[in-house]
C-alpha cells in the first residue's frame, strides 16, 4: 500500500465448515484514506543535523528501548526506568513497538538532558520537540506525555505536554510552561487513537519567545511570551511528579531548532524533516 490512496475493506462472517454469512457488506461499506504510513510504517530514517534526542522505543530483546538513538548527538542521554509499569507494546509503524505506560507511577527520565549541556534548550534558544502519543481513556488532569522539571524546578519555567482539561473533554492535550496561566491548547483527542504532537520553541526578538503547538501537522495554537526552562527530561509524568500518562507514547525526538509549519507537516507526514 502506498500513502494518498484509497483501499477497501469488507469484513464477512464465516461459520467453522466453511459457510459464508448471507448478508455481505457492500464493497464500499469502509473506506480509509491513508497518509504516508498505510498500515502503519515503515518510518523514514532521519538524518537530520539537529536532531539530538531520539528514543524510539522499539526493544529487540535487548531491553535497550529506552536508549537515545539520534545519530548526531555528543553524550547518550539514554532514559532511565523509574517504577515498574512501563513496557514495550504495540506501535502504529509496522514492526516496531512503543512504550505503554499504564498510570502506575512508571516513568522514564534523564537528568542530563538540560539546557545547561544543549544551550539551544534555553529559555533564549530555539528547539522542537515531535512524538506520537496514544492516550487511554480515564487520565487526570495534568497527565502528561513529558515534562522538563519538577516541583523545585517549576518556577525556573518548566514546563509539559499534557492533559490540559477534565470533564466534559478529558482528552484535551496542550502544553503548560512556568506556570498554569501560560497555556496552549489542542483539540479534544479520542482515546485509543494515534495522533502526532509537536511544541516548538522560537525567539521572537521582543520578550521570553514564542510557543506554538501543532497536532496532526496542523498548527492549533501560539502564544508569546512563552517562557521555557529545561532542567531535565521526563517522559510519562508532569512537572511536578504526579499525573502520569496512560497510553502509549512512540518515536519521541528533540530537535535543536525551531520548525517552521512546512517541517512540523513533514515530519508529521514522512516522520523526518
Amino acid at each position: 500500500m502506498d500513502g494518498a490512496t484509497h483501499y477497501n475493506y469488507v469484513i464477512r462472517a464465516e461459520t467453522t465448515v466453511g459457510g459464508v454469512s448471507t448478508s455481505e457488506p457492500s464493497f464500499n461499506s469502509y473506506t480509509r484514506t491513508t497518509n504516508s504510513f498505510p498500515g502503519g510504517g515503515p518510518i523514514n530514517l532521519d538524518s537530520d543535523a539537529d536532531l539530538v534526542v531520539y528514543y524510539d522505543f522499539n526493544d529487540s530483546g535487548g531491553g535497550n528501548f529506552l536508549e537515545n538513538k539520534a545519530p548526531n548527538t555528543v553524550g547518550s542521554y539514554n532514559l532511565t526506568a523509574s517504577g515498574s509499569e512501563i513496557v514495550t507494546a504495540g506501535s502504529r509503524f509496522t514492526g516496531n513497538t512503543a512504550a505503554y505506560f499504564d498510570a502506575g507511577e512508571g516513568y522514564a527520565y534523564s537528568n542530563d538532558m538540560t539546557q545547561t549541556n544543549i544551550t539551544q534548550l534555553s529559555n533564549t534558544g530555539e528547539f522542537s520537540i515531535s512524538a506520537w502519543i496514544h492516550p487511554d481513556q480515564d487520565m487526570s488532569k495534568f497527565a502528561s506525555v513529558m515534562s522538563t522539571g519538577d516541583q523545585t524546578s517549576k518556577s525556573l519555567g518548566a514546563f509539559q505536554i499534557s492533559q490540559t482539561s477534565s470533564s466534559p473533554n478529558p482528552n484535551k492535550i496542550g502544553m503548560f510552561a512556568q506556570n498554569t496561566s501560560r497555556k496552549l491548547e489542542g483539540p479534544t483527542m479520542t482515546d485509543n487513537t494515534w495522533y502526532h504532537v509537536v511544541f516548538t520553541k522560537a525567539q521572537n526578538g521582543v520578550d521570553n519567545g514564542t510557543g506554538t503547538f501543532y497536532v496532526d501537522g496542523v498548527q492549533v495554537d501560539n502564544e508569546t511570551d512563552f517562557k521555557t526552562g529545561f532542567l531535565k527530561l521526563r517522559i510519562g509524568i508532569n512537572r511536578v511528579s504526579q499525573n502520569n500518562w496512560k497510553g502509549y507514547i512512540d518515536e519521541f525526538k528533540i530537535y535543536k531548532r525551531a520548525f517552521n509549519a512546512t517541517e512540523v507537516s513533514n515530519v508529521y507526514t514522512n516522520d523526518t524533516p
